[in-house]
């Protein structure tokens, strides 16, 4: 599964607003991986750097491929959020 380029408004930053909103998407992903949905994981394509930190944050994220700016994470690690 590949998840869209996550955005918070820079002046909604800093509330939790991005962390709700990416724990959803990866539930969602999770839920749909159960309902039948083919799927071994999900991969994000970072924005930039300050991104990159936000989804280190979480510590579930792997590299997918020689470049850092796209992560991957299984969907039995999904299964545990």
């Amino acid at each position: 599964m590949l998840l869209a380029r996550l955005v918070t408004d820079h002046r909604y930053q800093g509330r939790g607003i991005g962390g709700k909103t990416l724990i959803t998407a990866l539930r969602k992903s999770a839920e749909l991986a159960n309902s039948g949905l083919p799927a071994l994981g999900t991969i994000l394509d970072i924005l930039d750097e300050d991104a990159l930190g936000f989804y280190r944050h979480y510590e579930i994220f792997e590299p997918f491929t020689d470049d850092l700016m796209r992560l991957f994470v299984p969907m039995t690690a999904l299964q545990r959020i």
